[in-house]
């Protein structure tokens, strides 16, 4: 009987033995390692980066440049701190389009794009009118070069028209009675000055572009109508932006251009 009883004990032991352990493995066991396929792939970035550059307001624009005689000479130009810059690129594979607003008016950054040759472009903008833009350049990126960047140069719209509102001044005592300003492209421009030591030229509505200025001083008309040499000549250049108004000169070498945008012969 008691043989009976340690025999029957030995195997409910077993039993929870082999209870246990098999418990155990279920806790102890390892996942299944996922398929290559099932393992989340980290998504490619793809950059363009660059800068874009104003025109420059204290060089000659070069459709004049051949013609500069005078090293002095400068341009008359609207305050352009007024205008929102924008940068779009264009897939040119499927159109979609990706744009970035630059807050310094130098640089751009697209850091989300898709493998692919985007065209970049640059724009300048007031109150929805296109003020100025750049020309258009053709990036590539692809996994083996997702970095990548180009330098843009605006110019002013094509279109469009923008104000004038300059003076022109000269020092009393300075000798000069007579000033006499032509411009071959804007008649409105042109004026002989006969009395008083400045002028002021306001005019609206003028096409966009670059004007070529020429300023002669005289003592007299008389001398200028002698054809004798001026007290003092000049060159300057006026650049005239759509919805924008030209009222300041930029400094440079040229002593008749004077601090805060002022020209004094």
């Amino acid at each position: 009987m008691k043989r009976k009883f340690l025999s029957l004990l030995c195997i409910a032991a077993t039993t929870l033995l082999l209870h246990a352990i098999s418990s155990c493995s279920g806790i102890a066991s390892v996942p299944d390692v996922p398929s290559e396929s099932e393992i989340p792939q980290q998504r490619q970035t793809y950059c363009i980066t660059g800068t874009f550059s104003m025109p420059s307001a204290g060089a000659v624009p070069v459709e004049f440049a051949s013609a500069q005689a005078n090293p002095d000479s400068r341009n008359a130009v609207p305050d352009t701190r007024v205008l929102t810059y924008t940068v779009k690129a264009v897939n040119l594979s499927n159109g979609h389009e990706e744009s970035t607003e630059s807050t310094d008016r130098r640089t751009y950054a697209f850091g989300n794009l898709t493998a692919g040759t985007w065209q970049i472009t640059a724009y300048a903008t007031k109150d929805g009118t296109r003020v100025m833009q750049s020309e258009s350049k053709s990036v590539t990126i692809s996994a083996s070069a997702p970095y990548a960047s180009a330098s843009l140069t605006m110019a002013p719209a094509t279109g469009g028209s923008g104000d004038i509102d300059i003076t022109i001044s000269w020092e009393e005592g300075s000798g000069i009675g007579y000033c006499n300003m032509t411009c071959e492209s804007e008649s409105r421009l042109n004026q002989d000055v006969t009395s008083g030591n400045s002028v002021r030229r306001d005019l609206n509505g003028v096409s966009a572009g670059f004007y070529e200025l020429k300023l002669s001083f005289y003592s007299t008309q008389e001398n200028a109508i002698a054809g004798l040499p001026p007290l003092y000549e000049c060159t300057e250049y006026i650049a005239v932006y759509p919805g924008l108004t030209t009222n300041s000169w930029t400094a440079g070498s040229g002593p008749h251009l004077i601090g805060g945008g002022g020209y004094s012969a």
